[in-house]
């Protein structure tokens, strides 16, 4: 929880500063109401301004398409060179508030909660509800549009991405981690919001509420065109275990944030640190429930058994997990006699690595081990027709060669 409190700090402490000179002002009679909250809205422009060249470059980087309406956008007002210093300006702008922030963080932490026990609530709202429906509706607009130029080339199929003349693969192994940034900072955004912005009234709690489900609405988009774009890289390149672990950890994610706008919109912000707790946990719990090798070689074995590429050395890096999958796919009559072969050949690469293991006592027993020594004993009468040579690569009974991982 002191790593979203800090990053908030970073955010909104620069802006504090401002809105603290600004009570200072007021309490010294320097400035009378207008009418028109200027000064918030120039704060909330502030602080919103480099949140959104942060979340903008995130997606440029995530999607070829978007990154090109980028910069077609900022070409048709200035030109590329006026364009490029704004970007570098905006940039540094962001690298100065965020820097600024951390040291006002450092600064004032320890007289902030000297102030929270004495002015309570009042003290703890770092900005006004203006400021923080600026930063939200600006996040919000840029992640619409993102989400429009999805909906239009990416879920619309893949004729859509040819058009644009970027390649299946291309586009598919494209900007997950970006993806995955911008849904973590974008939670981080939310939580940082709502423990730093005050909403004095049911109307202005109903429109934070609103903006934030919103923006939860559209990063879940996000999350699923993630998704999307790891299913696109397993059906041209097969499973791996870096194709399933973020899809468990999306499915997570995902779950995190539905969580997190029904504790916003019920006022129960309180439980935030423990959901994230309890997300964290069930990842790693369902990683272990999961028979990840396993699955990944069932589902190989399947696409190569359609006619699809089979990575034979893929499946001898995989853990002794993958063993009686092999074996029992290994006795089938059914599959294809290359993919029967290449099946064949990974076995005997799990012999020849279990044949010079050294034979440990009773307290390493390990049951995947046990169960994988299990199977090759049953499948090893009909390896006699595979050899291995010295630089562990074996030639199968029709001539084929393949390598050990």
């Amino acid at each position: 929880m002191k790593i979203l409190v800090f990053t908030g700090s970073m955010v909104v402490r620069s802006g504090q500063m401002i809105g603290q000179v600004r009570r200072r002002e007021k309490e010294n009679g320097a400035e009378k109401e207008n009418g028109f909250p200027l000064r918030p809205v120039l704060r909330g422009i502030l602080i919103a301004l480099p949140i959104v060249i942060l979340f903008s470059s995130l997606l440029a980087s995530a999607d070829l398409v978007f990154a090109q309406k980028l910069s077609d956008f900022f070409e048709n007002f200035s030109g590329e060179q006026i364009s490029e210093t704004i970007w570098r300006s905006v940039l540094a702008l962001l690298c100065a508030y965020l820097v600024g922030g951390a040291f006002l963080h450092a600064a004032f932490s320890s007289y902030d909660r000297k102030v929270a026990e004495v002015d309570g609530e009042k003290k703890k709202r770092l900005l006004g509800f203006i400021e923080s429906s600026i930063v939200l509706g600006s996040v919000a607009t840029l992640f619409l549009l993102f989400v429009i130029v999805q909906f239009q080339y990416f879920f619309g199929g893949t004729e859509n991405i040819g058009v644009e003349g970027y390649t299946f693969s291309q586009y598919a192994r494209r900007g997950f981690n970006e993806l995955i940034t911008v849904a973590f900072f974008s939670l981080v955004l939310i939580l940082g919001l709502s423990s730093f912005s005050y909403r004095g009234t049911a109307k202005q709690q109903y429109v934070y509420s609103g903006l934030s489900l919103f923006i939860v609405v559209q990063v879940l988009i996000i999350l699923v065109s993630a998704y999307h774009r790891i299913t696109l890289g397993i059906q041209w390149h097969g499973f791996s275990r870096l194709r399933l672990y973020p899809r468990v950890f999306l499915i997570w994610l995902g779950l995190l944030l539905l969580t997190v706008a029904f504790l916003e919109v019920f006022k129960r912000q309180k439980f935030f640190a423990l959901s994230a707790v309890i997300a964290s946990l069930g990842f790693a719990v369902s990683l272990t429930l999961v028979n990840i090798d396993a699955s990944i070689a069932k589902h190989n074995i399947l696409r190569a058994s359609q006619g699809r590429h089979f990575n034979v050395t893929h499946l001898t890096s995989l853990s002794t997990d993958a063993v009686p999958v092999l074996a029992d796919e290994f006795m089938l009559s059914t599959l294809p006699e290359s993919v029967h072969e290449g099946i064949g050949a990974a076995l005997l690469c799990f012999v020849h690595t279990a044949t010079n293991q050294p034979m440990l006592d009773w307290r390493s027993f390990n049951l995947s081990h046990w169960q994988a020594r299990q199977s090759l004993k049953e499948v090893e009468s009909d390896l006699l027709g595979y050899n291995m040579n010295g630089y562990r690569r074996v030639r199968t009974p029709e001539g084929k060669f393949y390598y050990c991982d």
